[in-house]
């Protein structure tokens, strides 16, 4: 009688990669979707050799800002909600530390900006990784004919926006140092408010008569304008002004700080920043770490600024926090020496708490002043 045996059963010695969720705070001078989310993903997951693979998503309806949405994304991992790591608007740091969110990490601010470093710092502890730093410049035609004036382009758009120039030009009246009396100050500094509706005073007209700057333009409006106006003075996010930069190849132009008056000029920059969930173990905090490495380094940065994510051929003005990125030899013939200039002599780092709340107050009572339409 044959013998009877049962096939033998190999228990595979395989183990399984370690998943993270990472949350992407997609701001609009930073949005590529989901070609750039896959690129991340498939060069990390291939640099950790297959052992971790991410799960990234963006914040497109910035939840960021909402504490108790914050409380769910930073939140144990059995909550459906929760991430291991998540970008955000450091704008709203402090007020995620009060709330018991995060817990100090070890940063190397000396390898980052100045103000990146400040933005993710609070109380004399760091709680973030910074990734990149955004604001409003100013791109002036440098090839003006003597006896042209350049006409000014700029968006004023949402109440960020909006805010964002009325405390630039509350410091640059008031100084740095008082950024903060800026934030709080309700009603409005009226001197202030007159400089903004004299700056607006100089926008261009659109060819029914209205002011370009205040009909409240989508970006593409705003994008064909600057293009069909290549003299003009532009103030944007650096992305919109990569837009155009690639369709008007042959004008000369010189960055600078938003000029909404005459008197010292400064830069008001929002740093974006990884935070970690602490609620992770060991295994889980260790992966975002090798992730964190890779996401803010050089090497990732310069893909994302010469589109290697991307088949077109282009260059997008993404501004990262650390500064070993603008001494690399890439960059010669961009424009991201001159915006790194812009940073290093005029950047002032936007407030880490208090703003968040005062944002829309800012803004209501800037749009009474200088009159805001919704163009159809």
């Amino acid at each position: 009688m044959p013998e009877l045996c049962c096939p033998v059963r190999w228990q595979l010695d395989v183990q399984s990669p370690i998943e993270l969720r990472f949350l992407r705070f997609p701001r609009p001078c930073a949005t590529y979707g989901s070609q750039l989310i896959n690129h991340i993903a498939k060069q990390f997951e291939a640099k950790s050799g297959g052992k971790i693979k991410i799960h990234i998503e963006e914040d497109h309806r910035k939840n960021i800002y909402d504490l108790e949405k914050m409380k769910a994304y930073l939140g144990p991992s059995d909550h459906a909600e929760s991430f291991n790591m998540v970008e955000v608007d450091t704008a709203v740091l402090g007020e995620m530390v009060e709330s018991k969110l995060l817990k100090p990490v070890h940063v190397n601010t000396t390898q980052v900006l100045p103000q990146a470093a400040s933005a993710v710092t609070y109380k004399k502890k760091t709680y973030g990784f910074p990734t990149m730093v955004c604001s409003k410049f100013q791109m002036k035609a440098t090839n003006l004919k003597e006896g042209e004036s350049s006409r000014l382009i700029a968006d004023f758009r949402g109440p960020w926006t909006q805010a964002t120039y009325y405390l630039n030009a509350y410091i640059n009246k008031y100084g740095p140092g008082t950024l903060y009396r800026g934030v709080d100050s309700h009603p409005l500094e009226e001197t202030v408010l007159k400089e903004i509706k004299t700056w607006f005073g100089t926008c261009a007209k659109l060819s029914n008569g209205k002011n370009i700057c205040t009909e409240k333009l989508k970006s593409d409006q705003i994008i064909q304008a600057m293009i069909h106006s290549p003299h003009s003075t532009f103030v944007g996010y650096p992305e919109i002004i990569g837009e155009v930069l690639m369709k008007v190849k042959d004008t000369p132009f010189q960055i600078s700080s938003i000029e909404i008056d005459t008197k010292q000029k400064y830069t008001l920059l929002y740093t974006d920043a990884v935070v970690t969930n602490p609620h992770m173990d060991e295994e889980k905090h260790k992966a975002s770490m090798d992730f964190i490495e890779y996401y803010t380094s050089t090497t990732f940065r310069l893909d994302l600024a010469f589109c290697k994510h991307s088949k077109q051929h282009c260059i997008r003005y993404n501004l990262p926090a650390n500064l070993d990125f603008y001494s690399n030899s890439r960059l010669q013939g961009t424009l991201f020496l001159q915006f790194y200039n812009v940073v290093k002599s005029s950047g002032i780092s936007a407030p880490n708490h208090k703003l968040c709340g005062n944002v829309q107050k800012i803004a209501n009572e800037l749009s009474k002043y200088v009159e805001i339409k919704t163009a159809n």
